[in-house]
């Protein structure tokens, strides 16, 4: 059975699978380190749909196209709360991203905590 290890460096925190070689105790030991942990465990469900085998490469290459989309919409969302801090609305931020109002509001006023101003005359701001 394969197992994932957590390894944390001076820069960032890896990953490893590790597993020996067709499930047995005699089996020559092999891993693989993953950046993310989500990315182990799946590594980790194909090591063990394999028969405790390195999987094949092309499930290998999937595996880096995920990581791939993932940095794309960490990116993308930071994107998005960095146009938001410097007052672009919602409707320019969906004219950005070629999707409607609405659904672009849903889909990133989740991932953000804006908190707004309110200045009342005469006294301080709030939050």
């Amino acid at each position: 059975m394969a197992s994932i290890e957590t390894r944390k460096g001076a820069k960032a925190t890896t990953y490893r699978v590790t597993w020996m070689t067709g499930g047995k105790r005699g089996g020559a030991r092999d891993s693989e380190t993953c950046d993310t942990y989500t990315i182990a465990r799946r590594f980790k469900a194909l090591v063990e749909a394999a028969g405790e085998q390195r999987p094949a490469p092309a499930l290998v290459a999937d595996r880096h196209a995920v990581k791939a989309y993932e940095e794309a919409v960490r990116a993308e969302v930071r994107a998005v709360a960095g146009a938001r801090t410097h007052d672009v609305t919602w409707r320019e931020i969906a004219e950005a991203v070629d999707m409607a109002e609405p659904n672009a509001f849903i889909k990133y006023s989740q991932l953000l905590e804006e908190k707004r101003t309110v200045t009342v005359r005469g006294e301080p701001p709030r939050e």
